[in-house]
């Protein structure tokens, strides 16, 4: 058993189901038997506004420290062992665990434009039943809005996910800014061996070695399953797909639910709430740009 020493923390929605397939191809980096196993958030009380559905999965969240260890399987060649769990970049309380049992750890954050991530955080959700299917996007997202953005946890806030210097700027604090790699959605799309390559760099692994890029299917979509029949048995078996999850391994779940997703349909998102939304994350993404240096004012058009 071995305990990671490098943590792809998030955000969802931005990439990290890809990223989990790709890296786990470098035979030097071991990225274990489950993406998001969600160790270091076990136990954070879920928030009030989380769905039932959500908060009967995060029982499933891996607990118990000897068997989130037995998850990672590292080899002689092993050079990198990592955990991808987007939730780590929803709890300020996590960079504190996390350091606490590896303070050498690295951490790997992958950003998306906040606005779009939370569209897609959100129909991901209803897609899989752990929103009611009956719910609008400009319903929750507004509801969101409206009120306060929390700043402690944000699980299945669709908005608040999006403040990723306020989730990010503890890790720099915890770990050193020369131990954060920030990479962003958009060049992972366009260029991903680009991207990993400079992933590869930074855990120190051979940088050169050229893995294959193609995915199982389209990792992770969203839209809704054209099937109507398809989509009331997916969205409506969430609980008993919660239920079996940790005892399926991760290739037949994947085949069932390329299956039975099929085609996803997406209909145009209002361009007004798209704006607002980024309007509201303004403040904390000039903040992040000055954390990584870099100039997002493309997230604002």
């Amino acid at each position: 058993m071995a305990l990671p020493d490098t943590f792809v923390v998030g955000a969802g929605r931005s990439g990290t189901t890809a990223l989990h397939q790709l890296l786990g191809r470098h035979p030097e980096i071991e990225v274990g038997l489950r993406k998001s196993p969600n160790h270091f958030a076990a136990g954070i009380a879920q928030p009030t506004w989380e769905t039932p559905a959500a908060v009967a999965m995060a029982r499933h969240w891996v607990a118990d420290r000897a068997a989130y260890e037995a998850l990672f399987r590292p080899d002689h060649r092993t050079r990198a062992i990592v955990d991808v769990s987007p939730v780590y970049l929803q709890a300020r309380v996590v960079p504190e665990r996390i350091h606490a049992a590896r303070p050498d750890a690295r951490i790997v954050a992958v950003l998306r434009d906040p606005a779009h991530r939370a569209v897609s955080h959100f129909l991901g959700r209803r897609r899989d039943g752990i929103e009611p299917p009956t719910t609008s996007l400009a319903d929750r997202l507004g509801e969101q809005m409206d009120g306060p953005l929390p700043v402690d946890v944000a699980f299945g806030h669709y908005v608040a996910a999006g403040q990723y210097h306020n989730f990010l700027a503890p890790y720099v604090e915890c770990f050193g800014r020369d131990r954060v790699l920030v990479c962003f959605h958009d060049e992972l799309l366009a260029d991903p061996a680009t991207t990993l390559r400079a992933i590869f760099a930074f855990l120190e692994v051979d940088a050169d070695v050229e893995v294959p890029l193609d995915l199982d299917g389209r990792p992770n979509q969203t839209g809704e399953i054209r099937s109507p029949v398809r989509r009331w048995i997916w969205t409506r078996s969430n609980r008993i797909r919660t239920a079996v999850r940790p005892l399926l391994p991760s290739r037949v779940r994947d085949r069932v639910g390329r299956g039975f997703l099929g085609t996803l349909e997406r209909d145009a998102v209002d361009p007004a709430l798209l704006h607002r939304l980024s309007d509201v994350l303004t403040p904390d993404t000039e903040r992040l740009a000055e954390l990584v240096d870099r100039d997002l004012g493309v997230w604002r058009h």
